[in-house]
């Protein structure tokens, strides 16, 4: 079960977090998962990143064996509602590929190796933490509270 409502409606709209998204597709496991973060990038340009995404997850076992899942990844285009000749051309170019390529690469460096990874951040500190609800909230809350310095704003 996805916990991206929850903290939609828990940590972001009340102010206490910030969201950020990194691609860190896993090639090694999953050869064309570049192509589909590539893929996930092109619906962003038209507004669809995460009704894409949610495409791409739901329906991974169909496509991360494949060794063109070309087809399926513009249905999927097709099936969130994109503009088909805008996605189409760019996700048969290299657009975005430099964007996931530098987030691979940020992945790497903060020695991500798996997915999903949440961190969080704040107050000088960095906390790598299991990818529920509780465990994100617990961070927040820690690092929210170490910044406080017991005195009224």
């Amino acid at each position: 079960m996805s916990v991206k409502p929850q903290i939609e409606l828990l940590l972001l709209e009340t102010g206490k977090a910030k969201f950020i998204f990194y691609d860190f597709p896993l090639t090694s496991v999953h050869p064309t998962a570049f192509l589909a973060a590539r893929s996930a990038r092109c619906a962003q340009d038209q507004d669809k990143f995460w009704e894409y995404h949610d495409a791409l997850f739901r329906n991974q076992t169909s496509w991360r064996l494949e060794t063109s899942p070309m087809a399926q990844f513009l249905s999927f285009g097709e099936d969130v509602g994109l503009n088909s000749d805008d996605f189409e051309a760019c996700v048969k170019s290299d657009r975005h590929a430099d964007l996931v390529s530098a987030n691979m690469r940020l992945g790497y460096e903060l020695r991500v190796s798996s997915t999903p990874t949440v961190m969080v951040y704040g107050n000088g500190q960095s906390l790598q933490v299991p990818a529920t609800f509780q465990g994100i909230q617990a961070a927040v809350d820690q690092i929210a509270g170490s910044g406080d310095s017991g005195g009224a704003d």
